[in-house]
């Protein structure tokens, strides 16, 4: 908003004088930059959703990089025509764009890391698998429908799962094959699974 505001005062008196010359090399250099530890951040901690918040964050000041490398080539250009008079605006208004276009990215970085530091529910596509992979190991012990509750903060996803069943029908031993049976089939998505199954007779403990 800062930027916003002060993109338009300068627009207000007249522009501002650009140094092409620092400015291509300081946009240039930082786009670099922030592309490379965003990259790195992503390989580093695949899987996080902080992570992956911290790395758009890099990623938005590397198009802000880009968008003044090409302020300075539009300015470039504009002082060798007639209308050199336009290269006063060229920075303040390429600085208004910039805002507008990366105006969502604060409220999708806080929505995320809020989220995912209360732990809150995963993304819809790891609750899909998480709901398929359960499923599919209710059907291989023959169990009923559960009450499928999971979590998501960092690399680690919470699984929990409690199965409702006749008294006297299930073991701790039969409880262990179902918890691990979870594990194994969410290892595919290369998370630390943390996963609690209980398999009770009592309806109210499920809920």
């Amino acid at each position: 908003m800062l930027a916003f505001g002060d993109a338009l005062v300068v627009i207000r008196d007249g522009g501002s004088e650009v140094n092409v010359v620092v400015i291509s090399i300081y946009g240039l250099a930082t786009a670099l930059i922030g592309f490379g530890v965003a990259w790195w951040l992503q390989r580093a901690a695949r899987g996080s959703d902080l992570v992956v918040a911290e790395a758009a964050q890099w990623r938005a000041g590397t198009v802000l990089s880009v968008i003044m490398f090409v302020g300075a080539l539009v300015v470039l250009v504009l002082e060798r025509t007639s209308a050199r008079d336009l290269a006063r605006y060229a920075d303040p208004a390429l600085v208004i764009i910039a805002c507008l276009v990366l105006a969502v990215i604060p409220i999708r970085l806080v929505r995320t890391g809020v989220n995912e530091l209360l732990e809150g529910a995963p993304s819809p596509e790891l609750a899909r698998r998480i709901a398929a992979a359960v499923d599919e190991v209710r059907a291989r012990f023959a169990l009923p429908e559960p009450v499928l509750r999971a979590g998501k903060v960092g690399h680690k996803v919470y699984v929990e799962v409690d199965f409702v069943v006749p008294p006297g029908s299930w073991s701790i031993a039969q409880e262990d094959d179902v918890r691990r049976a979870i594990i194994a089939s969410l290892a595919p998505t290369e998370l630390d699974v943390w996963a609690y199954v209980a398999v009770t007779s009592d309806p109210a403990l499920a809920e």
